[in-house]
């Protein structure tokens, strides 16, 4: 699907090149028939959401009537559902790849590619793996039929995610198409911490223990420390996605505290990373790989409260507070995330993730 992909003649042609469609979403829109489903539909929800419940029925049944119901929330992802069917009916595939089961455009051509007999294989999306949760689509609900006939496992991690889970669908492991861009050379961490590069804390989304306010605190105390051992500049950056916290209420914040620091939030990671002798942030971060990869060494913060499970990160050092960070800091410790990263993404294993990738999609179809 080409529906994000940046149509550059380059990309164009290669994939031309290589025998690859670039399949956009068709545009279509809803029938009167349609639209008589959704308003049945809708007043079944709400008739079902009004009736006396306990407690948590009753916070299940909120949550639907403020965030799902409503005729145009109900259209817009019938739209994707008709614009999924409408994909699956032209190319007629054999096989559905997603790297996603719960969002609804993947989920979309899940449900529909399981009555018309396609394979459908997952793929992890991102190593957001440390919370253990029952995904109906991939067998971890005992309550529902799993609709994904195979896992691509990226490695040990993903793997042991998947039992915990308690997925028992066959799995091939395949590695990761990322792990290409992590075989860089180390870089070996200054005797002298200059630059420092701290990432904004946030809990992960479906971390429900998870509160916000260790990103404020964790913002304040940690530029204070920082500069009480001598570091002479820290850049703070903020998550770069649209509708998030913006740059100025940061700004407003440091004035207020005294903060000498540089704010970020648009600015390419990768040349953040450049600049920085290490890297501080949350572990619940893609960042957190990337600046391993980069061989910066990261100091990864879990604050409490949370819901993650540690053990996905092996022996990986997590830092409960910022104190314990200036800690290692001061006494010079790093880990340089080797084994970890080959945990994630088998970069030992396969030499070349997305090599694995296609060879085993290949091998469905000899």
């Amino acid at each position: 699907m080409a529906r994000t992909l940046p149509k550059t003649l380059t990309v164009v042609w290669r994939a031309l090149r290589h025998g690859v469609i670039l399949a956009a979403s068709a545009r279509v829109r809803l029938t009167a028939e349609d639209r008589q489903r959704l308003e049945t539909i809708e007043r079944e929800i709400t008739a079902a959401a009004t009736r006396p419940a306990a407690d948590e029925a009753a916070i299940v049944y909120a949550y639907i009537s403020e965030n799902v119901l409503g005729r145009r929330r109900l259209a817009e992802k019938a739209l994707q559902v008709v614009a999924a069917e409408s994909i699956l009916d032209r190319f007629r595939p054999r096989r559905v790849v997603v790297d996603g089961v719960r969002n609804a455009p993947p989920r979309a051509h899940v449900e529909l590619a399981v009555p018309r007999g396609i394979a459908v294989d997952y793929y992890w999306h991102s190593p957001q793996v440390p919370l253990i949760e029952k995904v109906d689509a991939i067998g971890a609900d005992p309550r529902m039929t799993p609709m994904v006939g195979r896992n691509l496992s990226w490695g040990p991690i993903n793997d042991h995610w998947l039992d915990a889970s308690g997925s028992d669908q066959p799995r091939v492991r395949v590695g990761s198409a990322l792990s290409d861009r992590y075989r860089m050379k180390r870089v070996a961490r200054p005797d002298r911490i200059k630059n420092v590069l701290m990432l904004q804390y946030t809990p992960n989304v479906t971390d429900l223990r998870g509160i916000n306010c260790n990103m404020y605190g964790s913002f304040v105390d940690g530029i204070r420390m920082l500069k009480e051992i001598g570091v002479t500049d820290v850049c703070f950056k903020l998550h770069p996605g649209p509708e998030r916290w913006e740059k100025e209420q940061f700004e407003e914040i440091a004035a207020d505290f005294g903060l000498a620091c540089r704010i970020l939030k648009r600015e390419p990671f990768h040349e953040c990373m450049a600049w920085a002798d290490i890297v501080i942030g949350p572990v619940q971060s893609g960042a957190m790989f990337e600046a391993l990869a980069a061989g910066k060494p990261y100091y990864a913060l879990l604050l409490a409260p949370h819901s993650m499970d540690t053990r996905f990160y092996g022996d990986y050092p997590l830092y409960p507070s910022l104190a314990k960070v200036i800690d290692a800091l001061r006494e010079k410790r790093a880990d340089d995330g080797g084994k970890l990263l080959d945990d994630l993404y088998s970069r030992s294993e396969f030499p070349s993730g997305a090599g694995r990738f296609w060879e085993v999609l290949d091998a469905d179809f000899q």
